[in-house]
């Protein structure tokens, strides 16, 4: 899986949601995806949501339940009808920092510094 960038951010009192367009999905969210769109289907689609707490400084993926298996799910495919598909992915905690540490630079690039301190990472690497 593959942080690409930090599509949209949306910022409300108390907390803040960042989404986030992913690459290199593995194998079987591709295949779940592709069943979704057939011909349609796009590799670029796939994406994640984090949320910060700003009074708490909490950062977290967002999931949604599938209600068929309970899982939470922390990956979503939007399929050609534009509609949001929720899969489980194992995602590294390498890898979640990352992002986390990714959505506090694209806030602090979009509107000066709303979340001051509160990254719990701080000398992350840029992804290549």
């Amino acid at each position: 899986m593959k942080l690409d960038r930090i599509e949209h951010i949306d910022y409300f009192e108390g907390a803040t949601i960042f989404w986030a367009d992913l690459s290199e999905a593995p194998q079987e969210l591709q295949d779940l995806a592709r069943a979704l769109d057939g011909s349609e289907y796009d590799p670029m689609r796939f994406g994640m949501c984090i949320h910060h707490d700003v009074a708490t400084g909490e950062w977290s993926v967002v999931t949604d339940t599938d209600l068929s298996t309970g899982e939470n799910c922390n990956v979503f495919y939007i399929d050609k009808e534009g509609d949001k598909y929720w899969f489980k992915a194992d995602l590294t905690q390498d890898f979640v920092l990352l992002v986390f540490m990714e959505c506090k630079r694209a806030a602090v690039k979009s509107n000066g510094d709303p979340m001051e301190g509160s990254c719990p990472i701080i000398d992350l690497p840029k992804q290549p």
